[in-house]
């Protein structure tokens, strides 16, 4: 259920994206779901940008923001209620739940998407957000044919993404959240590790203490890699067995109400770091803290990686990995 201070923040977005829209209208759809095999599908997951702009967490949805409107400057399109669907998949908000809990200007059944757009949006530029194969894409192409704007697209994404990267006090709460749960499943995954056999044990490990913290979603699929396996960038079948001398790498992070932790570490499988285990740990640690220090105003991501990267390649020449000076080995990439 949408929380109070989450909707205050939607309205106040959308608020903002109707004053930059002026005279065109955006048309967004909803994330869909996705087969896995056969009648089973992937577990769902809102698109970023619809979950930013209505909180409504459910597939085969449509917003429609226009300015220009005279009443419904808001709409939503959903699934209607329908008892033996929700049967077999769970509860569904409906037009009357959808309005009553997100509060657009109107809530329509998908089914009258065509009929309504086809009269608000005639001879009007559109912005139109919609992934690729999604179930909707044809019937949405069709109703905006002649006039879709990709200029107007590309503008409302780059509208959107710089209002995303600034965060309000709740979504900042959510970030903390999702770091609190990911790092007490860090935690107990490095407290497994001296006694497990296999890297799927410490997987179950961090996802038992992250969902038993009554979060549901992941937010990706996570990597623990023993030995080896810990220099593959992508590593991901997580199941074989743990090399008791050597290090285990985890890259793995929950999600709470679609804000997202990444976050990985390293740590030796016998409970004690060799001489020079410790040694690059504290270089690579060394490293995050100096980044942590210039996140400031007036800084920027360029800034904070190359402060990273310097502390990195000093630790290495002085570790005898790299020689020469530290601009020799950053210009030449050597490091």
């Amino acid at each position: 259920m949408i929380k109070a201070d989450q909707l205050t923040d939607i309205k106040a977005r959308q608020a903002a994206l109707l004053e930059f829209l002026g005279d065109r209208v955006l048309i967004i759809a909803s994330a869909y779901e996705k087969v896995r095999n056969s009648d089973v599908f992937h577990q769902f997951r809102q698109d970023s940008y619809f979950n930013y702009l209505t909180g409504f967490p459910e597939p085969g949805a449509v917003a429609v923001f226009d300015p220009q409107a005279e009443e419904n400057k808001t709409t939503y399109f959903v699934r209607e209620s329908n008892r033996f669907k929700e049967m077999w998949d769970g509860f569904r908000f409906g037009i009357d739940g959808t309005q009553e809990v997100f509060a657009p200007d109107a809530t329509y059944d998908s089914k009258a998407l065509e009929e309504v757009l086809l009269k608000q949006t005639y001879d009007r530029r559109i912005a139109l957000i919609c992934e690729e194969g999604h179930p909707l894409e044809k019937q949405l192409l069709s109703v905006t044919e002649g006039f879709l704007c990709e200029t107007s697209k590309l503008e409302t994404l780059n509208f959107l993404n710089i209002s995303r990267s600034v965060k309000s006090a709740w979504e900042i709460e959510q970030m903390r959240q999702s770091s609190k749960i990911s790092i007490d499943g860090h935690h107990a995954a490095m407290r497994r590790v001296v006694t497990a056999d296999n890297e799927c044990q410490l997987h179950a490990e961090f996802n038992y203490t992250c969902m038993n913290a009554k979060a549901h979603l992941q937010a990706y699929p996570s990597i623990v890699a023993s030995a080896d396996n810990g220099t593959c960038l992508h590593y991901g079948a997580n199941d074989q067995p743990i090399v008791r001398d050597k290090m285990v790498l985890i890259d793995a992070g929950w999600e709470v109400n679609g804000y997202a932790a990444d976050i990985t570490r390293t740590f030796p499988a016998s409970g004690s770091f060799s001489d020079i285990e410790k040694k690059c740990y504290e270089i690579v640690l060394k490293a995050q803290n100096a980044a942590i220090e210039e996140v400031k105003p007036g800084s920027c991501l360029a800034r904070i990686h190359d402060v990273a990267t310097q502390s990195l390649v000093k630790s290495l020449i002085e570790l005898g990995i790299l020689s020469g000076s530290v601009e020799e080995n950053i210009s030449t990439r050597a490091y």
